[in-house]
């Protein structure tokens, strides 16, 4: 069973373990096609969810996934978090070119901790039909940021790593996110995306802002288990 990290009073948000992963993968992957309208071809679907679970599973003991479900037990949302070491090769190296070491040595501080958001995924289409869920809109987005950004924002001088799609990329600016660009935008998974990147400092300002959605600080059982507790 997957860890429960919070229970709302409409849904529930879980770390997932790892015989749980198939499914999150299959949920990311599906949701992605949905939002941008995309059409698979035979046995392109299969393949892709495929493509992140192996993905997934070979950095399972470096990240922390996390899956809103509904109080049916239906997944809603997702996000995961991955702590960088030079073995993991993030898409942000693959597809966009990026040099993280030669990035790290233009900063003007050294870096504690490198991480990498991806995997966030929220399924509209079930939220919007949903008369209790649709309440909840802009409040699950900020509450999947907040369990990804505990991880960072551990120490000011944290890095967060990201492929950002460019209209996610205004709509959190909103909430004060004001990451940086670290590449040019390409199409990726469907939509212009732009790697970023941000730190620790900057990604707090959202929590103090955002923690009355979700005082995940006094939340009782909710722990940051280290990387060989996570299966």
């Amino acid at each position: 069973m997957d860890l429960l990290v919070r229970r709302f009073s409409d849904f529930s948000l879980w770390q997932v373990k790892q015989k749980n992963l198939f499914d999150f993968s299959s949920f990311v992957v599906k949701v992605n096609y949905e939002c941008y309208k995309y059409t698979a071809k035979t046995g392109e679907e299969i393949s892709d969810i495929e493509e992140i679970f192996k993905y997934d599973c070979a950095h399972f003991d470096h990240a922390f996934f996390y899956a809103l479900k509904s109080s049916k037990g239906q997944l809603i949302a997702t996000i995961k978090v991955t702590r960088w070491n030079e073995s993991i090769v993030f898409p942000l190296v693959s597809n966009f070119g990026i040099d993280i070491p030669k990035f790290l040595s233009g900063l003007t501080f050294k870096p504690k901790e490198i991480w990498h958001l991806g995997r966030l995924a929220i399924d509209h289409q079930k939220i919007s039909c949903d008369p209790v869920l649709s309440k909840y809109r802009t409040s699950i987005l900020k509450i999947m940021l907040i369990a990804a950004f505990n991880h960072i924002c551990t120490d000011n001088d944290n890095i967060m790593l990201a492929e950002c799609d460019n209209r996610l990329n205004e709509k959190i600016k909103l909430m004060g996110i004001h990451s940086i660009p670290i590449g040019e935008s390409i199409q990726y998974l469907g939509s212009e995306t732009t790697p970023i990147y941000n730190t620790g400092n900057g990604l707090s300002h959202f929590l103090k802002s955002y923690g009355y959605v979700w005082n995940f600080m006094t939340v009782t059982g909710y722990i940051y288990p280290p990387v060989t507790r996570r299966k």
